[in-house]
């Protein structure tokens, strides 16, 4: 038997004061009473959901308190609870709706107990179609079902057949009946006069007072042992529940959360694609690119041009500039007439040079026509003319020269690997009919110039101040001004780097609040529902830090795919290799993700922890 004395309740006025309300076994006891007058908050306080701190609750001999824990504790292990609007969740099926009552309670439960308990409650439904396919009375004979799941010893209605035809009233109140008979408790709310006349006890509320106008002495069975203790809700309850959730909300949720792990996948890879930017920039720059510098021992009024009557430089010059920083390499750099040039049957005498070329040079990505021998002789364009040769097969050359420092040079029919584009200047000096020999093919004589080579592009223009104070009398010439443009991408992609940065953490943020004002707004009710099963203040805490978690690896899992995607879009779109440690990129990502969930879990516990169940349950289900 449930005895309540003491009972108060007001909200803008006094609705009962110090009433008494008795619920015995056997039989239907209803309370009776104009709307807006307390039947619904009598029940909820009867339910254990609403407390007054006068009141005193004795359920089958055992006082309940005023402990969140306690009263939560009885709501789960005892007390069942439909209400106006049906005590469902929509978004699950039938058998999904009963299982999450039997889990409450830890009970396992499977589909064929869920078809038999249907069919006990006149429900000829397939256990996995939608609560959604049933009609308004279907409806609240399944709600009855689930609550029955947890086998209660208190049965609370709240109007249950004010939506129902006369048909489906006469069922639900038969029903009633039949589990009162089997020694239930069972307290119904209501203003439909069927149901006063089904009622075994009538209470009604009128003039503040709580007065009892139908009774009948029940025949009373045997008092069952009250075997009250806690039961807490264990883990897998909550995470069964979100998976649950997430299944049955797949589309935004989903979404949003994939969204979200593709942001922060993007945001924690930032640093990498732009470091695979301007790697593969750098690539290109370094390749295409000018990376020369020509140093001369005097100053040359700024042009880079050789002069056969410059001074040697200093011994150990070419050493110590190579030992400097961004340098590649170094060679000495002169020009020299060639005495005589001879291919085939045409010679000529002092109207061609020679200029020594590296491989640094890449000379042959200046060819327009090139042999299948590189590394050999090279031929200005204006060079090919003189000696009239227009393909190179079988093309041999022969000449002789003396070199700045009087050596005298020779070679002997040597092949030609190619013949430079006509359009393409002599950077070095005036002469336009030039012979390019490798560098290893000349003795090593006293340099009066050299040919500095950076190690990367964006280095020519630190390399040459460096050149500069070596010795203030050099003259150091570099292209890189002509070239300075191409680095401006690169330069524009590190400066809107940080505020891509930016951009993608605010986005993260407020997809995160959407989803979590989504997530409040629609799970109000459903958390409510579950309060009214047992949840107390503790397993809410739970229950959101589980979802936290689980939403975490949810994210996780889908930055984890974004960044294989963005790894292997990066290397393919760019044709650079993208160096990206997983494991660390991980670690990243997984405590920033929980942080920025942390912030929006936390607001929707303190939203679920200060929700008054019974205003919730006024507002959804009027």
């Amino acid at each position: 038997m449930l005895r309540m004395e003491h009972i108060h309740l007001a909200f803008q006025e006094v609705l009962i004061e110090d009433g008494t309300l008795e619920v015995q076994p056997v039989c239907l006891t209803v309370i009776k009473g104009a709307s807006g007058k307390g039947k619904s908050s009598l029940l909820y306080m009867a339910g254990l959901l609403i407390d007054e701190a006068s009141r005193i609750y004795c359920f089958d001999g055992h006082t309940v308190g005023h402990q969140d824990s306690e009263m939560a504790s009885f709501r789960q292990q005892y007390i069942g609870y439909v209400f106006q609007d049906n005590s469902l969740i929509s978004h699950l099926s039938l058998y999904e709706n009963l299982k999450l009552y039997a889990d409450m309670v830890d009970r396992p439960f499977t589909l064929e107990e869920a078809t038999h308990l249907l069919s006990a409650f006149r429900l000829a439904r397939d256990p996995q179609s939608s609560v959604t396919t049933l009609s308004g009375g279907e409806k609240q004979r399944l709600a009855i079902a689930c609550a029955m799941v947890k086998k209660p010893r208190l049965l609370i209605l709240d109007e249950p057949t004010s939506a129902l035809d006369r048909k489906n009233r006469e069922l639900l109140l038969s029903i009633l009946k039949e589990l009162a008979k089997s020694g239930m408790m069972i307290l119904i709310a209501s203003h439909d006069p069927y149901v006063f006349e089904a009622g075994d006890v009538i209470y009604e509320i009128e003039d503040q007072k709580l007065i009892q106008t139908r009774s009948i002495e029940p025949s009373q069975p045997s008092p069952k042992a009250l075997h009250y203790g806690k039961h807490p809700l264990k883990l897998a309850f909550f995470i069964c529940y979100y998976w649950t959730y997430l299944k049955k909300n797949w589309g935004l949720q989903v979404m949003m959360l994939v969204l979200c792990g593709i942001t922060m996948a993007i945001l924690v890879s930032l640093s990498d694609i732009s470091e695979t930017f301007l790697a593969s920039q750098q690539q290109s720059l370094d390749q295409f690119a000018n990376r020369e510098i020509v140093v001369a021992s005097r100053d040359l009024n700024g042009q880079g041009y050789y002069d056969a009557n410059l001074p040697f430089l200093e011994e150990g010059t070419l050493d110590a500039v190579a030992r400097l920083d961004h340098v590649q390499s170094v060679y000495p750099f002169f020009e020299s007439d060639c005495e005589e040039v001879t291919v085939g049957d045409k010679t000529l005498v002092y109207e061609l040079v020679i200029q020594p070329y590296a491989p640094d040079r890449q000379i042959d990505s200046q060819c327009h026509i090139t042999s299948n021998e590189p590394g050999h002789l090279y031929l200005s364009g204006r060079a090919s003319e003189m000696l009239g040769i227009t393909q190179l097969s079988d093309k041999t050359l022969s000449l002789s020269c003396t070199l700045p420092d009087g050596t005298a040079f020779t070679l002997q029919d040597k092949p030609i690997s190619g013949i430079l584009q006509g359009s393409l200047q002599n950077m070095y000096t005036s002469a336009t009919a030039v012979v390019y020999v490798p560098v290893d093919w000349l003795p090593e004589i006293a340099p009066q110039s050299l040919l500095i080579y950076a190690d990367h592009f964006q280095n020519i223009k630190a390399l040459g101040e460096t050149l500069e104070k070596m010795d203030p009398e050099w003259s150091v010439f570099t292209h890189y001004l002509r070239d300075e443009s191409m680095m401006g991408l690169q330069y524009a992609f590190s400066s809107v780097a940080p505020f891509m940065t930016l951009i993608l953490g605010i986005i993260s943020v407020m997809l995160v609040a959407l989803l979590y004002v989504r997530y409040i707004t629609q799970r109000k009710k459903e958390i409510c529902l579950l309060k009214v099963n047992g949840l107390s203040r503790w397993d809410t805490v739970r229950l959101i830090l589980t979802e936290l978690v689980l939403q975490t690896v949810v994210i996780l899992l889908a930055s984890l795919l974004a960044l294989v995607i963005i790894h292997l879009g990066v290397q393919t779109l760019m044709g650079y290799p993208m160096h990206m440690n997983y494991p660390a990129k991980l670690v990243q990502i997984g405590p920033l993700i929980f942080v920025i969930m942390l912030v929006p879990s936390l607001l929707a516990l303190l939203v679920f922890q200060r929700m008054d169940v019974a205003l919730v349950l006024r507002e959804t289900m009027s």
